[in-house]
């Protein structure tokens, strides 16, 4: 069984990911990437960011689950926020894609 735990690094600064990467690699497996906006969505997470978590995933040998926004809702009836949060689901895939991610998790709202 594996064991993992939901990550900081959309609370922390990039310079503590070390920190953060080295924690998790001693207690878990993987760790599971929030994408919540404002400063770490799947459109605000920039290319720095996206290859300083491949890194440390690599290097502390931690897999990656990456967990679509929150604000999302599949499930609304109203037409233009379900058009969004189908968006930002495969804006997500395509993003946990880049990290290699083992797992992808959605909730449907």
């Amino acid at each position: 069984m594996k064991i993992g735990c939901v990550s900081e690094l959309s609370a922390i600064h990039p310079r503590k990911w070390k920190d953060e990467f080295r924690f998790i690699s001693q207690h878990f497996d993987h760790a599971e990437l929030m994408m919540d906006y404002p400063h770490f969505g799947p459109s605000s997470i920039t290319k720095s960011q996206i290859s300083s978590i491949k890194k440390f995933s690599s290097n502390y040998g931690v897999e990656l689950l990456v967990h679509a926004p929150l604000q999302i809702n599949l499930g609304s009836t109203w037409p233009a926020f379900k058009k969004i949060s189908v968006s930002e689901i495969k804006k997500t895939i395509d993003l946990s894609s880049s990290f290699f991610s083992i797992c992808k998790v959605f909730s449907k709202g």
